[in-house]
């Protein structure tokens, strides 16, 4: 199942790539050439990139117009005598423009480029729309002025409202950024592994770590998640959740040896099997993982965004509990039937992994973000030594539960736990 929905998510990927056309308009040709558009504003080069067609590249100097499938517009604008594609915010008599390059605002007014700087905002807004206007605007809305996208834009409305000129506003998000949260619920299907190195004696007599295989349970992890965008394309996931893991049927062997109480294996040694199985195994943790995200396509390019991410694992293995079962058989034909001690944690343990994956975001609106990810966590928990024999006991024999003790398996003494996971998450999130 979650192979499947890992390919199911690769494939969105994939096609999110191709998912919006763009147009590039020339100079010299009217009819535009359709496909994805990638801007280079160091090169001052235009990649696009059609479904079957080879990549072809325009200098600035060769475009007039680009028109992004997302509604994005960018405009080819003079500046000291070099071509610069600007973002079209707002198009009237009053135009508002961004340059990515610059990270600087435009107003185009009377055939005029008017610069806006961060550092002389508040005495170039009277000078482009006039000192009366301006000060209208403040008092309409009660704020004062911002070098944000949001209120040059708005300020620009007002002015050409006040002009009685007619205009199209693009909604479109721009590169000057600054640190955004975003908090949401965070769920998965997870396919958990677990191994463990366990302690056996030596040929002559020292203690020895032995690996032994896998068992394999599914888990619904539940939790939350944070959010910090530090750069429009890279930000830090914090996901917090629990993972709550049965395994089905381990069947590890080779876990210890139980003692039959006196007489009974000395009279009828071929009735009992004293090796002990781990024949069941459950857990309950709490789970921190930090990972540096890097978005792969920018959000002005799609709304679909692939991504990729790694970072730090920090799980705190809550309980655990392991069944440890033997076998009796009514005589030497007959089938064993088996009964179950089980071994517990009596104190938490912690261990420091790591997680790294890829996943797809999607901008539901300004506010709202749907994520999902595939996901691959590893650590070990090392050295846990703190067990306790409980006194549960499931008994399938003839034999009453005191027939058998528990203690000398190999969870008595110090072991390692191995993680490995694989998870397909999803979280829905708020920008706040």
């Amino acid at each position: 199942m979650v192979r499947l929905l890992l390919v199911a998510l690769i494939a969105i990927v994939s096609h999110s790539a191709f998912s919006q056309s763009d147009s590039v308009f020339l100079n010299r040709n009217p009819k535009p050439v359709i496909g994805k558009v990638l801007i280079n504003h160091k090169k001052a080069k235009v990649n696009v990139k059609g479904l079957k067609d080879s990549p072809v590249a325009f200098s600035f100097d060769e475009i007039h117009r680009i028109g992004l499938g997302n509604g994005g517009v960018y405009l080819n604008e003079s500046l000291k005598s070099q071509s610069q594609l600007m973002l079209l915010l707002v198009e009237g008599k009053y135009s508002l423009l961004f340059s990515e390059k610059e990270k600087l605002f435009y107003v185009r007014k009377n055939d005029s480029l008017l610069v806006i700087s961060q550092a002389h905002f508040k005495r170039a807004l009277p000078l482009i729309f006039g000192k009366q206007l301006t000060e209208a605007y403040y008092i309409k809305t009660n704020s004062g002025p911002e070098y944000a996208a949001k209120y040059l834009k708005r300020l620009t409305s007002y002015a050409n409202a006040e002009s009685h000129s007619q205009e199209i506003v693009h909604e479109q998000t721009i590169e000057q950024f600054k640190i955004r949260l975003s908090v949401g619920l965070y769920a998965g299907v997870g396919y958990n592994r677990a191994g463990f190195d366990i302690s056996t004696e030596g040929p002559n007599g020292e203690n020895i770590y032995k690996k032994t295989g896998y068992a394999s349970g599914y888990s619904i992890p539940l939790g939350l998640s944070l959010d910090i965008a530090l750069a429009k394309r890279m930000s830090i996931r914090f996901d917090v959740f629990n993972n709550n893991v049965s395994f089905h049927q381990p069947n590890v062997s080779g876990i210890g040896t139980a003692e039959i109480a006196f007489p009974n294996y000395i009279i009828y040694p071929e009735l009992y099997d004293r090796n002990l199985t781990l024949s069941e195994f459950s857990y309950k943790s709490y789970q921190l993982d930090i990972a540096g995200s890097y978005t792969l396509f920018r959000p002005e390019r799609s709304k679909i965004r692939p991504y990729i991410f790694a970072g730090p694992t920090i799980a705190r293995l809550q309980t655990a509990e392991m069944g440890l079962s033997s076998g009796f058989r009514e005589t030497r034909e007959s089938p064993y039937r088996y009964i179950t001690g089980y071994i517990e944690l009596d104190r938490p343990v912690h261990m420091v992994g790591f997680n790294a994956g890829l996943g797809a975001q999607y901008d539901v609106s300004k506010k709202w973000t749907v994520r999902l990810a595939a996901k691959f966590t590893g650590g070990i928990y090392t050295k846990i030594s703190h067990t306790r024999l409980s006194s549960k006991v499931k008994n399938e024999t003839t034999k009453p539960n005191g027939t058998w003790d528990f203690r000398y398996n190999v969870f008595s003494h110090a072991y390692d736990q191995y993680l490995r996971n694989f998870s397909l998450t999803g979280g829905l999130y708020y920008r706040l």
